[in-house]
């Protein structure tokens, strides 16, 4: 397989069957918020993913380095000049959240590391405010907690795990305390809980289960609150447009269609109806700017994938690619 040509075959020219399992050069590319560069995981032809950075008006790019055989598993954007990304060392077992200034040209750093870590998100006011899951031994209880992490500790150092010793375990914990910002109270009831940030990166609600059903809790900022719907009646499928609101399909058993509603998720009150399909149900996800934050769109299966779209933009470039 010729893995050196990078040019597409010219128009009218037979395409080889290799070309078709070719390992792709960039995976997952993503906008800065500026729209002045693109991030993009790397094979280079080989086995492993690093990030790259692409600068659009000078076409330079550049591979972030200082990550060593690590391999990136997934990345984003916080701001114009501030990257997260996670990692990790498949053949040591180390895995580290971490970020990286001046656009991928600077010394990545470890926010979190030796952890077990969700990120969540971070609000478009202060996007270097990031909510996140973490479960870390010395640092969390071990079923870890909802925190607001301090993203700019540059001074933090990735420890081997494989090689550390005592004191560089005490460093890397309180590397990884200090890293912890803000903690949020989680809800302690049920056997499980899962959580879900809103379309702004701040957390939004929760669904605890408990012998064998589900119960919706709204946080507000600083409570949680049970909402009084049945969640087999419905099924809520993520946030809604309004702080508090979720995207909710309400169950028929008439043989109907199930409509999908805006619900106001303390209080269970259903909002506007915002889809009915003539035949399906809706079982797809909601699509959101990722500038603006704003729920643009949804888009579920039919025959064929099927669009509904609120903004005229959107709208207008999808008829244009159709």
């Amino acid at each position: 397989m010729d893995l050196d040509r990078l040019a597409p075959i010219e128009a009218g020219q037979e395409i080889p069957a290799a070309d078709f399992f070719r390992p792709a050069m960039f995976v997952i590319p993503e906008v800065n918020p500026g729209g002045t560069h693109v991030a993009a995981l790397s094979s280079g032809g080989t086995e492993s993913l690093k990030l790259v950075v692409h600068e659009l008006e000078s076409g330079d790019s550049w591979l972030v380095e200082g990550l060593g055989n690590m391999d990136v598993e997934q990345f984003s954007w916080l701001d114009d000049d501030r990257l997260i990304l996670t990692a990790k060392h498949f053949a040591r077992g180390g895995r580290g959240l971490m970020a990286v200034n001046r656009k991928g040209r600077a010394r990545p750093y470890p926010i979190v590391q030796q952890a077990s870590f969700e990120p969540m998100g971070s609000p478009r006011e202060d996007r270097l405010r990031l909510l996140a899951m973490v479960r870390a031994s010395g640092v969390t209880d071990d079923r870890g907690e909802m925190v607001v992490l301090d993203t700019s500790l540059e001074t933090a150092i990735m420890i081997d795990a494989t090689a550390a010793s005592v004191e560089d375990g005490e460093r890397m914990e309180r590397q990884n305390r200090r890293a912890i910002k803000e903690q949020i109270t989680l809800l302690d009831m049920g056997v499980s809980q899962r959580y879900v940030s809103d379309g702004n990166g701040q957390l939004a609600y929760g669904i605890v289960t408990d012998a064998g059903r589900e119960y919706l809790h709204a946080w507000d900022g600083k409570k949680w609150t049970q909402s009084p719907v049945d969640l087999e009646a419905m099924t809520v499928h993520g946030p809604g447009v309004e702080p508090g609101q979720v995207v909710v399909s309400v169950h028929r058993y008439d043989g109907a269609v199930s409509p999908v509603h805006l619900m106001h998720a303390a209080t269970g009150e259903l909002g506007a109806e915002i889809l009915k399909d003539t035949s399906y149900d809706f079982d797809g996800w909601i699509i959101r700017d990722p500038g603006t934050r704003k729920m643009v769109g949804l888009r579920y299966n039919r025959t064929l994938p099927a669009f509904v779209w609120y903004d005229d933009g959107y709208k207008q470039l999808h008829t244009m690619f159709k």
